[in-house]
């Protein structure tokens, strides 16, 4: 088939928006977006971490900002890069508001998990104001409580409803700059044709994680490479999508202060892990979890 002869690739039509001077969205073309995974609250790691992901080709970089201190430590980051930088929050609307001020280029909130309406309309006029777009995020691993009970896993019937509730939170108050990211550990399970060994589901690690996850992971690869056993482990770092990816997970571990909590079944344990020996007893209880697998 020669060129002229190939059907032409059709675009789905979309809002222009700028996050900072990067174009997203219309006619523009498709930018590359990373994430930072240092302490936020290091500023020296977190610009030396935000310039490699420019130099390496990120025309946007994502920021996580779960407190105040952060907020503070992002106005330093801004000041010294030259990259835009998406500011990364949950829950907290005051967060928003305070690097909204110090110059974010995009805000990453579910408006309908920061509080009541008076709240998320002070981000939004706050938004509005500066002109800086929203970013809706939606996790498989957070999804709203009813809307889980409702679908009993994150089909994309599920991830689309929890979208559109915020998308009409937005619309409601007549803001319409924000895009939507909707994402899923297992992309809903359309490829599973042969299943064997571990399927380790892990976050992609910000400055929320708990303990190093990137870490955990790949040592636990290694120590479990003779495990057959078809089995979903999730190994989230913080109580964000934790809870969300263990509910579907055979076995699930969410990053928490000092101690993180385990799942199993999709059940929250009374017992916890300690985060300096996470590996040991995970390690202990998938291998447990097995033989009473076989047992069967």
């Amino acid at each position: 088939m020669n060129d002229a002869q190939k059907s032409p690739i059709v675009r789905r039509k979309s809002t222009l928006l700028y996050v900072g001077k990067v174009p997203v969205g219309g006619d523009s073309p498709i930018t590359v977006q990373s994430m930072t995974n240092t302490n936020t609250n290091d500023v020296g790691a977190t610009v030396s971490q935000i310039n490699a992901l420019e130099k390496a080709g990120a025309d946007i970089v994502r920021v996580s900002v779960p407190t105040m201190d952060a907020a503070e430590a992002f106005r330093k980051i801004k000041e010294q890069v030259e990259v835009p930088l998406i500011a990364d929050i949950h829950f907290d609307y005051r967060i928003a508001l305070q690097v909204a001020k110090y110059g974010a280029d995009c805000l990453r909130i579910n408006p309908g998990n920061i509080g009541n309406e008076a709240r998320i309309r002070s981000v939004v006029d706050c938004a509005r104001d500066k002109n800086i777009p929203i970013r809706i995020g939606i996790n498989g691993g957070s999804l709203e409580k009813d809307i889980q009970e409702k679908y009993g896993e994150p089909t994309p019937e599920a991830l689309l409803e929890s979208a559109m509730r915020h998308v009409d939170i937005l619309d409601r108050l007549n803001f319409d700059m924000f895009k939507i990211s909707v994402k899923a550990s297992d992309v809903l399970k359309s490829l599973r044709i042969r299943s064997r060994g571990i399927n380790f589901i892990a976050c992609p690690t910000c400055s929320r994680q708990e303990f190093d996850v990137i870490k955990t992971v790949n040592e636990l690869e290694q120590r479990l490479e003779d495990i057959t056993l078809p089995m979903d482990v999730s190994i989230i770092g913080c109580v964000v999508n934790g809870p969300g990816e263990a509910l579907v997970s055979t076995l699930g571990v969410a990053g928490g202060h000092n101690k993180s909590s385990f799942y199993e079944g999709g059940v929250r344990q009374k017992e916890r892990f300690d985060n300096d020996k996470i590996i040991d007893q995970l390690e202990n209880k998938i291998r447990a979890r097995v033989a009473m697998m076989n047992e069967k």
